[in-house]
Parts: C-alpha cells; structure tokens; sequence
C-alpha cells in the first residue's frame, strides 16, 4: 500500500510540475536595479523579461495582500503602501517594472512584497533593496 501511495504522489508531481512549469516559465524578474540613496524616497527597477505571450497591457502589479506577506513570514509595514508599481520600457525596448516611494527611506534595507498577476498566472516576488551608507566624507560635515 505504501508504495503505491509513493507512486501516485510521485505520478501527481510530475504533472503539476508539467502544468505549472509553463506559468511559472512565462515571466522572470532580474534583479533590482536602485536608483535612488538613502535619505530619498525609493526609486528602483526591476527588468521583466521571459514574456512568452504575455502583453504589457495584461499585466497587474501590486503590493502584495497582508496574507502574501504571511507566506514569506514577513510583516507589511505601513511605509509599504506608500510604493507605486508601473511597468514601463527603456530606449533600448527593455521592459521593466518601476518602484518609486512617497517618502524618503532612512534604514539601511527595505524589504517587501509584490504581486503580478496576468490572465493565465501569477507571481509572488520578494524584494530586498540595500541602501549604500552615504560617503564617510558626508557624515563629518
């Protein structure tokens, strides 16, 4: 009986990771890009790339809901919805989503979720961006 449940749980995996890898595939994020220091309001980037039929337009990007954040066992703190999302495209035709603050950020990190969401999937991305501490030249003036 054990091994035929094995073997079921092992038959069920192979195809959800045939049915899901497609959406999973269809939409990557490359690193952050900061733009903006410390002591500004956040301004960054995130390249998209891997579209696979996917426009623009049917793209949705958001904070991530207070129950996401549970699912990276981190906590949604009220400077997060101060974040807008837009998604956007360089001179050079690259797409990317834009992050850009209200606020000036005075920690040293920032740490958030967001969520894009398409007509056939969906993607939860954790997001860390570290400031560089200002120029010890800066400080002793």
């Amino acid at each position: 009986m054990h091994i035929r449940i094995s073997l079921q749980l092992r038959l069920l995996l192979i195809v959800s990771m045939l049915v899901i890898s497609p959406l999973a595939l269809s939409l990557s994020l490359g690193d952050i890009e900061l733009q903006s220091p410390l002591g500004m309001p956040l301004k960054a980037r995130l390249l998209l790339s891997n579209f696979n039929k996917i426009s623009v337009e049917e793209l949705r990007v958001s904070l991530a809901s207070e129950s996401q954040y549970q699912h990276f066992k981190l906590k949604r703190h009220s400077s997060h919805y101060d974040l807008g999302f837009s998604i956007k495209t360089d001179t050079n035709g690259q797409t990317y989503l834009h992050i850009a603050g209200r606020r000036p950020v005075n920690e040293p990190y920032l740490n958030f979720v967001i969520f894009l969401q398409w007509p056939k999937g969906e993607l939860l991305k954790e997001v860390t961006v570290l400031f560089d501490a200002p120029p010890i030249d800066t400080l002793k003036q």
